[in-house]
């Protein structure tokens, strides 16, 4: 059984969408907004971000506004290389970072070394679709339907996939869609329900006989013993 993690699906929420907090971004109602929520380091893939970042500015001029939520090493290269318009407001808590997901329209998760990514899960809470490296740990809660992968740390691929999102706004909403249900049933509740009812079912389960232990070797071991000189 997998004992996964969860997410407070009302703390994230569609709900806290602001249409003040996007125009103070520069993003009205026809502006995809791409957001990244964690810690800015150059393990998590920002180099091949920022880059397509780039790339999707030059491709869809005006129609795309960029924010990075959250702070760490790579912060002044964060500053340096991201596209206007942009939203650079540093870490984030409580409902100012509730506004922050659900203000954005997709997610993006460039990262290959995460071992499980919490902030996909708040994001798709939010109702994001995730743009996310093709990387085991994120294709396990993206699946088919809750966003879109590409090869890892491939700018190239980042960008297309961006510039699909800007271009298909129906095909956002349905992975927006998905995306909140799948959080939904990610909920700490039913987490923890799930965990109490492997443990019931183990505690009723028959106890299984257990292998005798082998014999204790018959031929004792020598001691060694230590010389010291004087």
């Amino acid at each position: 059984s997998v004992w996964s993690r969860g997410v407070d699906a009302t703390r994230f929420h569609p709900s806290f969408r602001s249409s003040a907090l996007r125009a103070q971004m520069g993003a009205d109602d026809d502006t995809l907004v791409v957001a990244y929520v964690g810690r800015l380091a150059p393990e998590k893939g920002l180099d091949a971000a920022l880059t397509a970042l780039q790339e999707v500015a030059r491709a869809r001029p005006d129609k795309v506004a960029f924010m990075f939520v959250g702070d760490g090493p790579y912060e002044e290269e964060v500053h340096r290389r991201t596209p206007e318009p942009r939203w650079l407001p540093g870490k984030l808590l409580g409902d100012d970072l509730s506004r922050a997901y659900a203000s954005a329209d997709v997610f993006l998760f460039p990262s290959t070394t995460d071992t499980f990514g919490n902030v996909l899960l708040e994001a798709m809470a939010s109702g994001l679709p995730v743009i996310g490296a093709d990387v085991g740990p994120t294709r396990e809660l993206l699946g088919e339907t809750r966003g879109l992968l590409t090869p890892p740390d491939n700018a190239e691929g980042l960008a297309a996939a961006i510039i699909r999102c800007v271009d298909d706004r129906k095909m956002l909403r349905q992975f927006g869609g998905a995306a909140r249900a799948f959080a939904e049933s990610c909920t700490w509740d039913r987490i923890w329900s799930r965990l109490f009812a492997d443990y019931r079912t183990l505690q009723s389960a028959p106890r299984a006989s257990m292998p005798a232990a082998p014999d204790p070797p018959t031929t004792a071991q020598p001691r060694r013993r230590r010389l010291w000189s004087p």
